[in-house]
C-alpha cells in the first residue's frame, strides 16, 4: 500500500487531538545549513528546517527522502539520526509535534523552494528569525553558531 496525504481537513481534526510525527531534514555543506523560509502558518516567516508529517504506512527514511524531493527538489542519502524535537503546545489551536533529525547529504538535483518555503539559505550562525526549537537544536549540536 502506497501511503498517502489525508485531506487537509481531516488531517486538521486529527492533530489537534493527537501527536503529530514528523521529519526534518538537515543537509550541512561548506556553505551552512540549509533553512527556508516559512511563507504559511505555523512560523510564517520565520526561518525553518525543512519538514515534513510522516504518512500512515510509511518508514522514517522514505518520508525523508520524500520530504527532500518536495521541499527542496533533492534527493539524498541519509548519513545519520541526530535525534528528534519535540515542539511546545503555546496555545489550544497548537499542535503537539515531535520531529526526527536526520542529518542528509545531496545526493541529486538542484535545491530550491516550495510552496510551504520558497525562500532559502545556508547559515553557519543562526538567523534573528529562525524558529526557535529548531535554532536551538542546531546550536546544541554544534551545527551553527549563535
Amino acid at each position: 500500500m502506497k501511503p498517502k496525504k489525508l485531506p487537509y481537513e481531516e488531517f486538521m481534526s486529527i492533530y489537534k487531538k493527537v501527536p503529530r510525527l514528523g521529519v526534518d531534514v538537515i543537509l550541512k555543506t561548506d556553505k551552512g545549513v540549509l533553512l527556508t523560509k516559512r511563507v504559511v502558518e505555523p512560523h510564517k516567516g520565520e526561518w525553518h528546517l525543512p519538514g515534513g508529517t510522516v504518512l500512515f504506512g510509511e518508514k522514517l527514511v522514505e518520508t525523508t527522502k520524500r520530504v527532500a524531493k518536495e521541499e527542496l527538489g533533492i534527493g539524498i542519502k541519509i548519513i545519520k539520526f541526530l535525534g528528534i524535537i519535540e515542539y511546545s503546545i503555546k496555545n489550544e489551536s497548537g499542535r503537539h509535534t515531535v520531529t526526527i533529525e536526520h542529518l542528509v547529504q545531496q545526493e541529486s538535483g538542484e535545491i530550491r523552494g516550495s510552496d510551504q518555503g520558497e525562500e532559502i539559505g545556508f547559515f553557519k550562525v543562526i538567523p534573528n528569525n529562525m524558529h526557535p526549537e529548531q535554532g536551538k537544536f542546531l546550536t546544541d549540536h554544534k551545527l551553527v553558531h549563535k
